[in-house]
């Protein structure tokens, strides 16, 4: 394909759009965490307890991974077609939806009234229930984005007129890509307000701050995701 053909915009948004699936990767882990360590299930008995950290900690590996992948573009200088091409790939698109699966289907017990007990002096975020929601949604955009690359011919044969690039150009900018980052930011907002406002998680963020004597804030928040993410 001649590359040349698009606009240098063409690239700003391969580059956003390998940015925004670093932060869906990132979402996606912070419900997972979210989900296994609820105050329900740490609660609950030590092998339930242990099960669900286990189960955190695969579905955070795999998605670490992936992120992994993603980073070597976002860190690159530059992103061709056949850059994102190869990174929003079919196995890529599964694991991804794999583990989506995974950190809703935990989450969904959580919100199970028939198997969740209440507990005493506890609340849930009002908006929790939202996110089974904004993950099908951030999967369903990222199906449709997986699905403009993999019809973009990368081929160096191929060749594309201007026109037609401008056509794939503004189908990826405004047809796919706006939509999709608004709904990967309100799943990442949502998640990032209900672990700052659930009690629990307080709790844990509190107790970090008075071990590390971390300055307050946006900061210390985020140190303390990283830090009980990655332990």
């Amino acid at each position: 394909m001649d590359s040349q053909a698009f606009s240098p915009s063409f690239e700003d948004e391969l580059t956003r759009c390998a940015t925004i699936i670093e932060r869906f990767i990132v979402s996606l882990v912070n419900v997972a965490y979210y989900a296994c360590f609820h105050k329900q299930n740490e609660d609950a008995s030590p092998s339930t307890a242990a099960a669900k950290s286990a189960a955190f900690k695969k579905v955070r590996d795999s998605l670490l991974a992936l992120a992994v992948r993603a980073e070597k573009l976002t860190s690159s200088e530059k992103i061709s077609p056949a850059d994102m091409k190869g990174l929003v790939c079919r196995d890529f698109l599964q694991e991804l939806h794999r583990c989506s699966e995974v950190a809703s289907d935990e989450l969904l017990q959580v919100l199970n009234p028939i198997t969740t007990k209440p507990l005493d002096g506890y609340e849930e975020p009002s908006s929790l229930n939202k996110i089974p929601t904004h993950l099908r949604n951030c999967i369903l955009g990222f199906v449709q984005i997986f699905h403009f690359f993999r019809k973009l011919p990368v081929q160096e044969q191929y060749h594309i007129s201007a026109l037609q690039a401008r056509i794939l150009e503004r189908e990826l900018k405004s047809d796919l890509l706006g939509p999709w980052t608004r709904q990967v930011e309100t799943l990442h907002s949502t998640i990032g307000w209900i672990l700052l406002s659930d009690s629990h998680f307080q709790q844990k963020l509190n107790e970090y701050k008075s071990k590390t004597q971390t300055e307050p804030g946006a900061l210390a928040f985020n140190e303390w995701l990283r830090h009980e993410i990655r332990q």
